[in-house]
């Protein structure tokens, strides 16, 4: 896979991760998404938009799972954070 290339040259950007975490999500491998979503959070550090969107994949990966109320708790923290 072509974005696990980019994560070998560049393993400490988050948005590579998310980008995998959701081509994971997409071929429904939920842990892998998960872990992938989790790793990006770990590395977004004070970047702001790309903490706040790696948590976001975070509940999407959460819906998927069917972990409605998970995914719901982020979405409303961040939509404050970022309103």
């Amino acid at each position: 896979m072509l974005l696990e290339r980019a994560v070998r040259i560049e393993p400490r950007e988050a948005l590579l991760w998310i980008r995998l975490s959701r081509a994971h999500l997409a071929q429904g491998e939920m842990r892998a998404a998960f872990q992938h979503a989790r790793k990006a959070i770990a590395l977004a550090g004070s970047d702001s938009s790309k903490f706040s969107a790696a948590w976001l994949q975070l509940a999407n990966v959460f819906t998927a799972q069917g972990k409605n109320a998970e995914a719901q708790q982020i979405r409303h923290r961040f939509s404050r954070a970022s309103g």
